[in-house]
């Protein structure tokens, strides 16, 4: 979201399928998931970042960390 802001575009969406790894750096495949950067509008993806990224860590954080091989 931080680089796409710095092009004045925003990601409507926040799925971690969009992030493939290549020789372990990660690229984003999902072109269509970017839009105009409209000033003052929230991030309508954050929930959905939240439950592909946060939410996921914090599982394995504080209930099991095994949980990673799911």
């Amino acid at each position: 979201q931080q680089r796409a802001l710095e092009h004045g575009m925003s990601l409507k969406d926040a799925s971690s399928y969009n992030v493939q790894f290549y020789n372990g750096k990660p690229i984003f495949i999902d072109t269509l998931s970017f839009e105009k950067y409209q000033e003052g509008r929230p991030w309508v993806a954050y929930q959905q970042y939240c439950q592909h990224f946060l939410a996921p860590l914090a599982l394995m954080k504080y209930c099991d960390v095994r949980l990673v091989k799911l």
